[in-house]
């Protein structure tokens, strides 16, 4: 059981990594970004710092107002942004 919960811990550790990168590469703030994907400030700040994993809907809609791949701000493959 503790591996399951670290595992998951790792996860939106890693995840929450690639959201502030990403944010940070576009140049926009936590409020600006939560905006863009209308979700809370709070919400995508807990995203960001790996407390919760992003709703599904959040990352679609990175995908498509970014073109950014849902491989990559899933698991890390491939590149962040669609060719």
């Amino acid at each position: 059981m503790r591996f399951k919960t670290e595992f998951k811990k790792k996860l939106r550790k890693d995840l929450g990594a690639r959201l502030c990168h990403l944010r940070e590469s576009l140049e926009l703030s936590r409020n600006k970004m939560a905006g863009l994907l209308n979700v809370t400030r709070s919400a995508f700040q807990r995203n960001e710092e790996g407390r919760w994993f992003p709703e599904y809907t959040t990352s679609l809609k990175l995908s498509e107002v970014f073109n950014v791949s849902m491989d990559w701000i899933l698991a890390n493959k491939g590149p962040m942004y669609h060719i």
